[in-house]
């Protein structure tokens, strides 16, 4: 099982709704996928149509032994299973201080290695702690990001982050990309700005995905009925497999 992380510090990026529309179109090309939701506002689970406020057992739960990982899982369509998200991860910077805290992740999805091809992570948009148990745990990241300059400054940060984690807790952590989301390219500020992307990410040794994420209502629509990008055709759906495709080169 490959894991990868969907992350960035600055909100509004598209973020969960990339980690979402990756892993239905893997798992719509027969990859068995696991979604693990880290983010205490959960919005992954949301999407996958899952209440996390009437959930017995959740990731949450497993961090703090009070259940296992196992239990935490349930199915949500074909080739897809969640970890369920919990709003208690709010308190998680301040509640898991024990040593090796940045490790329970990783010990935790361990015993799913042979059940899944990816394991796709949403994490919140902070450099915390259950960020850096996603890092730890990954084999690649990608930074969903819009053409703007805070997003760019924000990806530095990210940066020097992922670069803390390879030195002390995972060595073989790769940024697998920077992908642009709700990208128009009929301004000219937008192009300027992809370029100063494309420039920022040579800088971390990473590189822009070719494919780009229009903005669209589909993915609106799609979160208010709880579906995946890919229940409608749309420009936005095919924007969404191309990246699919495109990850699955980089992968190999």
């Amino acid at each position: 099982m490959k894991t990868i992380v969907l992350a960035n510090q600055k909100g509004g990026v598209a973020k969960t709704s990339t980690c979402h529309a990756l892993g239905t179109g893997l798992a719509n090309k027969g990859y068995k996928i696991l979604l693990a939701d880290l983010d205490a506002q959960c919005n992954l689970s949301d999407a996958c149509g899952v209440d996390t406020e009437t959930a017995t057992d959740t990731l949450y739960g497993a961090f703090k032994g009070e259940c296992t990982v196992q239990k935490a899982i349930m199915p949500v369509s074909l080739n897809v299973d969640l970890i369920l998200g919990d709003l208690l991860f709010s308190r998680a910077d301040s509640e898991f201080t024990q040593i090796g805290r940045e490790r329970i992740f990783k010990k935790l999805i361990a015993p799913l290695q042979e059940n899944y091809d990816f394991c796709i992570v949403d994490t919140p948009p902070v450099l915390g702690i259950m960020l850096a148990n996603a890092l730890t745990a990954a084999d690649h990241v990608i930074i969903p990001m819009t053409a703007g300059r805070f997003s760019v400054k924000g990806m530095k940060q990210l940066s020097q982050f992922v670069s803390e984690i390879r030195e002390d807790r995972n060595p073989n952590l790769n940024i697998l990309g920077a992908l642009l989301t709700m990208y128009t390219d009929r301004y000219n500020v937008s192009k300027i700005m992809r370029e100063e992307v494309q420039r920022a990410c040579e800088m971390i040794g990473t590189d822009l995905f070719k494919t780009t994420i229009r903005r669209g209502v589909v993915m609106d629509e799609a979160q208010v009925m709880q579906t995946d990008i890919y229940s409608q055709r749309s420009t936005l759906a095919d924007d969404y497999l191309r990246f699919t495709a495109e990850f699955l080169e980089r992968i190999q």
